[in-house]
Formats: structure tokens, sequence, C-alpha cells
């Protein structure tokens, strides 16, 4: 299998128990821009929409979030809500360093 097709299954695995919330370290490794675009539409649709926490440095994941954190040194060190444009998100990550 390819790492897509392994990141894919991981994720149906973690799905089939229909959990209340989801954390996803980098869920969009090994995916090609369609494959990713439909797994973050699909998240958004499941059934029970459970809560997602998605770990990633994928700006395209950033864009899709109803909230981005930025961490730090193991500190949340900025939160910007939805309504933040994707190049706010990207323009704070260098000030940060």
């Amino acid at each position: 299998m390819s790492g897509g097709e392994r990141q894919r299954v991981a994720l149906a695995r973690a799905l089939l128990s229909r959990p209340a919330l989801l954390v996803l370290d980098e869920p969009t490794t090994h995916l090609d821009d369609e494959s990713i675009r439909r797994l973050l539409q699909n998240l958004r649709q499941l059934p029970g929409r459970p809560s997602v926490v998605a770990i990633s440095h994928d700006p395209v994941v950033a864009e899709r979030a109803d909230r981005v954190h930025t961490l730090r040194d193991g500190r949340i060190a900025s939160s910007m809500p939805a309504a933040e444009p994707p190049a706010a998100v990207a323009a704070a990550r260098p000030a940060e360093r």
C-alpha cells in the first residue's frame, strides 16, 4: 500500500467506532491535492460530526479549520478564529519563532 492508502485506511478504522472526538496528527501527509480536499470535506459531513483536532503544518488544513492555534515552545502562542484569512495564519508563523 502507498502512504496515502495507509493514511486513508487508518482514518477509516478510527471512524468505525463513531468517535465523539478525532485527534489527527498530520492527516494530509501522503495525500494528493484532490484526496486532501475530499478528506477535509468528508470530515465536515460525518454523521454525528465528531469534534476534530488536527495537528498539521499544512496551510490547507488551517484554511478549513474553525479555529487555528499556533504553538511555540509547547504553549499556545496565538489563536485565530475561522474568519482570519489563511494569509494571516501564515504571516503569524515567522514572527512567533
